[in-house]
């Protein structure tokens, strides 16, 4: 399972102008404090080497290299904190390794990622992290870094041109500020800082935002981390942030979900989307007609299933007055299966106008032990649904007039939305699920009447 990340922050920096960016801006081993025999000499540190990277870097002492934790390699930076005593704040300088220059780098006027690992294993830790480049204050917030685990952090900062720098004379100090206990003590390894250029926030595709794969718009492969969604950056506001989460803790398709848990208690909660008003990313945007809403859900083992999914669409967000929301409901089946995925899909919705609005999509929870994973979101347009090719070759499956047959393929069940086994005749207008097999192959086909 993927970490999640800590707190955004943009700020000024004065950088070198004119600098080139190189692949790798920081000395890997460097800065993931590998390096053991390091060479300097005074002025630029109080002590003559050769030592470890740490005790290059050392301003003020109390940072020592540390093989006891690491999150990767084989070292990592370990300060104790003794709160009660009033130790004094160590502190890194990386232009003090000054013989091979580990510490220093190259940038250019624009964006960039800072970052670092963090793991806490005893104590509260001072609220935030700095990494300064070239005494100019780079804060990051680590206050909410939980115990025990490796944790990322970091933060965006913007370069400003200056002309007094040249090439490859960047630094940086690494220190702990912030607000601190008054007592107590604390251990925290730091590890792996990186700079890497920073291109703004990812564009996603409509089927990839309402896959919620913008869950890592600002770091591809990492859970975006605001509280509140970071509505900015990926397009959802988790208006109830302590229900609502991205999660790679399971997916139908690509690397994330929705995570909804009611520990809070029962309720029922919202989040809002689709408010870009671009075709083709989260714009619902569709002529007027007959649709039916689909999702992928999943319930894990030992928690209840939401009783009810809602998405919410205005009829038309332009005209004059703007219609109101129309509500598209799935009623789910309390029996679902645990532990696997279900399509789940609503009853057919009637839209009078042309659709061009965003959405507010809900859950319900009738305990405090409900968790499901949501996905997948879709609009489908329900005449298309009434004959339906199937990807098993040459099978179709037809609904019409209250009866499902299959052509071309063997059918083996049909379900209503809510996953009971229905017939094939005399049926009631509805969304279907058509369960039919072809040899060693099976499918499963929604289908309207």
């Amino acid at each position: 399972m993927k970490k999640q990340l800590l707190k955004i922050s943009a700020l000024a920096v004065l950088l070198g102008a004119g600098l080139q960016s190189n692949a790798q801006i920081l000395n890997a081993d460097a800065f993931g404090f590998e390096l053991t025999n390091v060479d300097w000499s005074t002025p630029s540190n109080p002590t003559t080497g050769p030592g470890n990277i740490v005790q290059a870097w050392s301003q003020t002492a109390g940072f020592t290299q540390s093989n006891e934790e690491a999150h990767s390699g084989t070292y990592s930076m370990k300060a104790i904190f003794d709160y009660t005593a009033g130790n004094p704040t160590p502190k890194l300088q990386t232009f003090r390794s000054n013989t091979n220059k580990e510490g220093a780098f190259s940038l250019t006027v624009r964006d960039y990622l800072v970052s670092a690992w963090i793991k806490v294993t005893s104590g509260t830790q001072p609220s935030q992290l700095n990494l300064a480049i070239k005494g100019a204050g780079v804060n990051i917030d680590i206050s909410a870094v939980p115990a025990n685990e490796w944790t990322k952090v970091y933060t965006v900062i913007t370069t400003v041109a200056d002309a007094a720098l040249g090439d490859n004379k960047n630094w940086m100090t690494v220190n702990y500020t912030g607000a601190e206990p008054e007592t107590g003590a604390c251990t925290i390894y730091l590890d792996d800082i990186k700079i890497v250029e920073y291109n703004g926030i990812q564009s996603y595709t409509f089927d990839e935002y309402y896959g919620f794969e913008g869950a890592d718009a600002v770091v591809d492969g990492s859970i975006e981390p605001e509280t509140n969604g970071n509505s900015s950056a990926t397009g959802w506001f988790l208006q109830h942030n302590d229900y609502f989460s991205f999660s790679d803790e399971q997916a139908k398709t690509g690397d994330y979900s929705l995570k909804f848990d009611s520990a809070v208690g029962a309720a029922e909660k919202q989040i809002q989307g689709g408010s870009e008003d671009t075709e083709g990313t989260s714009l619902i945007s569709f002529a007027a007609g007959d649709y039916v809403i689909q999702a992928d859900i999943y319930i894990p083992s030992g928690k209840s299933i939401p009783s009810k999914l809602t998405l919410n669409v205005k009829d038309n967000a332009s005209s004059v007055p703007a219609t109101s929301f129309k509500a598209a409901v799935i009623n789910i089946d309390p029996s679902l299966t645990k532990d696997t995925w279900h399509t789940i899909v609503s009853e057919t919705v009637t839209y009078g106008q042309t659709t061009d609005a965003g959405s507010a999509f809900k859950l319900k929870a009738d305990d405090a032990n409900t968790v499901a994973y949501v996905d997948n979101l879709k609009w489908v347009d329900a005449a298309t649904l009434s004959t339906t090719t199937s990807k098993i070759e040459g099978a179709s499956v037809n609904a019409s007039n209250g009866t499902i047959s299959v052509s071309g393929a063997t059918l083996q069940a049909v379900y209503s939305i809510t996953g009971q086994a229905v017939g094939t005749s005399g049926l009631a207008n509805g969304v279907y699920i058509v369960k039919i097999s072809k040899g060693a192959k099976q499918d499963a086909i929604k289908v309207v009447l």
